[in-house]
C-alpha cells in the first residue's frame, strides 16, 4: 500500500500534464494535416495479383460451399433429426444398464 499511493499519484500527475506538452491544439491539427501523405487516387494493382487473388477466393468459396452441401452420411441433411431417438449404451464391465430388465 505504501508503494501504491505514490505510484497512482505519479500516474495521475503525468497523465494530466501530458496535454501541456502537446502545445496548441490548432497548431497540432495544422501540422498533422500538412504531414498527411495519403494518395488521393485509386490504388494500382498488378493484373497478375488481381487474377490470382480472385481465383483463389473463388476456389476457396467453391470448396466451402461444396463441403457444406456434401456432408458425410447425409442422414442429417433431410431435417429428420427431431424424429430420431437416443440409443442406450451397452452394459459396461458386466453391470447391466439402468434400463435393462
Amino acid at each position: 500500500m505504501r508503494l501504491a499511493r505514490p505510484l497512482i499519484a505519479s500516474l495521475l500527475i503525468v497523465g494530466l500534464s501530458t496535454s501541456a506538452f502537446a502545445g496548441d491544439l490548432k497548431d497540432s491539427i495544422d501540422r498533422a494535416a500538412q504531414q498527411e501523405t495519403a494518395p488521393s487516387g485509386s490504388i494500382k494493382m498488378s493484373k497478375g495479383y488481381l487474377i490470382s487473388g480472385a481465383s483463389l477466393f473463388v476456389a476457396g468459396m467453391t470448396m466451402t460451399v461444396y463441403g457444406f452441401l456434401h456432408t458425410n452420411g447425409g442422414e442429417f441433411t433431410s431435417g429428420e433429426v427431431s424424429k430420431e431417438t437416443s440409443v442406450v449404451a451397452p452394459a459396461v464391465h458386466g453391470r447391466s444398464s439402468p434400463t435393462a430388465t
